[in-house]
């Protein structure tokens, strides 16, 4: 009864705790976009100083970060750890769209082009692609939390790591892909060393194109399987 009361208490404070988080990082966008865009986001993305750049790179790992720190204070093992990490990473992820949307009536299209993540490089997708991905983990984060007194290995055998592993790599290539094309398209070295601007000064004449659907659903996929799994034996288990 304690344990139930704990996760029911825990995942109640690790929602709340990402739903604030997404809006503030969404706060910080707002005003990064009236400096930069004040007309509105859109690509080509505009070169932003080496100040913010650093600054925005700090701010992403500090994000991971926080979202590993609240997973590992919440969880009392490595079931409930994992869960709330990958719990409270999807929540922020979608609170941080919700939150642009509020405030600045953005995305107008689940399909806009956004830019995802920045380390090592860019990733830039369409919008819909990181919230089916938040989605699959809220899914998967419940199920593991639901069996919250089983061991991680259990529920996520070995061979469900491997495509959990293999479809992430896939998706984060879906998120590359545009990048790394450009980039071998346009390359041209630097005549300006020294420039003040850091990142987005390769991408000034970027405009998105199509994005790798395909490639990106087929790491999806793959992704569902061990989450399917995971609800099958879950139900299978009550049912006995």
């Amino acid at each position: 009864m304690k344990v139930e009361v704990s996760i029911t208490r825990n995942t109640t404070l690790v929602i709340l705790f990402s739903l604030a988080m997404g809006f503030l990082e969404s706060a910080v966008v707002v005003y990064l976009r009236e400096h930069y865009y004040p007309l509105g986001f859109q690509f080509p993305l505009v070169p932003v100083s080496l100040t913010t750049s650093i600054t925005e790179i700090g701010r992403e790992a500090a994000t991971v970060i926080m979202l590993v720190c609240i997973g590992w204070l919440a969880g009392f093992n490595a079931t409930t750890r994992f869960a709330y990490f990958i719990l409270s990473f999807a929540v922020w992820d979608i609170m941080y769209y919700i939150g642009l949307k509020l405030v600045l009536n953005w995305p107008v299209s689940i399909l806009e082009w956004d830019i995802l993540f920045l380390i090592p490089f860019p990733w830039l997708g369409p919008v819909l692609a990181p919230c089916l991905l938040s989605v699959l983990m809220i899914i998967l984060a419940l199920f593991l939390l639901k069996n919250n007194v089983q061991k991680l290995t259990l529920l996520l055998p070995a061979y469900s790591w491997l495509l959990l592993t293999t479809g992430s790599l896939i998706c984060i290539g879906s998120f590359l892909y545009e990048y790394i094309i450009y980039r071998k398209m346009s390359y041209s070295p630097s005549v300006e060393s020294g420039a003040e601007s850091y990142i987005m000064d390769d991408l000034k004449t970027f405009i998105p194109g199509e994005f790798s659907w395909a490639l990106f659903l087929s790491g999806f996929i793959l992704l569902t399987i061990p989450v399917f799994n995971l609800i099958h034996k879950t139900y299978r288990t009550t049912k006995a």
